[in-house]
């Protein structure tokens, strides 16, 4: 089986990414068992992926470069779309280049090998290999689309997709998406594997040290009431309604402060219109703490300071990975009844509210709730941790093998 990976970040998941680190859970518990199948990775060429892929002693890594000349296109494309087009989402137009030519890589390494079976991972960009008449024909009913988001186009290839045998969501949300937009795909085999926490990479040390070891680092003490947001700065994610609610929450309480932990934006230089807005917004406001980028090995640690997630997704999230983290580690979350969000949470272990009119004043009155109320606060803290026993790493790696 070969595992087709986005193109666009590398796994091993050296530079971060939700679904690259989903990835990586399969492959290390691959590694742990005796299996019956062969399993192979096609990703984009990154050196310190290619220098981690040696740990793994089964599995053959397949890397391919993007090469500068992409690069270079890429910086002038995302360029214009920034300032001539004003496009928001602009995260989705800076690999474009690079991307086609790691997926035409992909096509004639996939030719050219015989698989059994082809697993195309989180971006429906790569439905562009079934272009190729030779592609469908040999891998005709032996490919799985592991879709971790909302798809709104298939690239013109949805007259080929009798050649797709199965497509697996993350969610009912995000299959019922699908079946909805794309009638070509109504009768192919539709499952659900729902994401899981590596709860391994939790804190095992209590929080008085993390604020000691951590908190530091950010000018927080012990007296403060932390409430943190983490995610995309982008509109979907909720950050402007955050920092709207935590200025009306300073003005009931003291000594509270909000930490916004960066996601992967930083890391690739990317700004936004809407990031210059939050930069001017909270400008000068001394309670509330940008983190900056801080990569996956070490984010479970400034997580652990927060003792209220507040993650108000504003768009139809597909799963939401960060409410699921935060709720596993006992941090009390605040988040939106959107997308396939319920299919993994419920108001026993989080605050679910509706994304109208009053979501800014809701998410102050529950904040408050949850400072003042022992009783409520630690129900969802408990029910949080335990949610442990469903989303952790065994039971996804038997469930992604009876998909096989």
């Amino acid at each position: 089986m070969a595992m087709v990976t986005t193109g666009f970040t590398p796994v091993p998941a050296v530079e971060g990414g939700a679904v690259e680190n989903l990835v990586e859970i399969i492959l290390k518990e691959y590694e742990k068992h005796d299996e019956e199948f062969e399993l192979s990775v096609l990703s984009c060429y990154h050196q310190e992926a290619a220098k981690e892929s040696r740990i793994y002693k089964k599995i053959k890594f397949h890397f391919f470069k993007k090469g500068f000349f992409c690069d270079f296109i890429d910086k002038i494309a995302y360029y214009f779309f920034k300032v001539f087009m004003h496009k928001k989402n602009l995260i989705s137009y800076r690999y474009i280049f690079s991307r086609l030519l790691i997926i035409y890589k992909y096509y004639r390494h996939l030719i050219n090998h015989k698989y059994d079976e082809i697993v195309l991972i989180g971006n429906s960009s790569l439905f562009l290999l079934l272009k190729g008449k030779k592609f469908r024909t040999l891998y005709n009913q032996k490919i799985i689309f592991w879709s971790h988001n909302e798809v709104r186009s298939f690239y013109g290839c949805e007259k080929y997709a009798g050649s797709v045998k199965k497509i697996v969501g993350v969610s009912d949300f995000v299959n019922v998406s699908i079946r909805m937009h794309f009638k070509e795909l109504y009768n192919i085999d539709y499952k659900i594997l729902k994401n899981c926490v590596n709860t391994s990479r939790f804190p095992t040390v209590g929080k008085s040290k993390i604020l000691d070891e951590v908190g530091c680092q950010y000018g927080i003490d012990s007296r403060d009431f932390i409430i943190m947001f983490t995610g995309r700065i982008s509109e979907e994610k909720g950050l402007l309604e955050t920092i709207k609610a935590f200025e009306l929450l300073k003005e009931k309480v003291s000594k509270v402060k909000l930490v916004i932990v960066g996601g992967g934006f930083y890391a690739k230089n990317i700004t936004s219109a809407y990031e210059k807005n939050i930069e001017q917004l909270i400008k000068g406001d001394e309670d509330i703490i940008q983190t900056g980028y801080i990569s996956y090995e070490k984010v479970f640690d400034v997580y652990r300071l927060a003792d209220v997630a507040v993650l108000p997704s504003m768009w139809e999230e597909p799963a939401g990975m960060t409410m699921l983290e935060m709720c596993m580690m006992g941090i009390p979350t605040i988040t939106t009844i959107s997308g396939g969000i319920p299919e993994y949470i419920n108001s026993d272990c989080a605050v679910l509210l509706k994304r109208d009119a009053d979501l800014i004043e809701n998410i102050v009155s529950s904040i408050l709730r949850l400072k003042e109320d022992n009783i409520f606060y630690n129900k969802l803290s408990v029910n949080g941790r335990a949610m442990r026993q469903y989303y952790n790493v065994d039971v996804f790696y038997k469930n992604f093998k009876c998909l096989l």
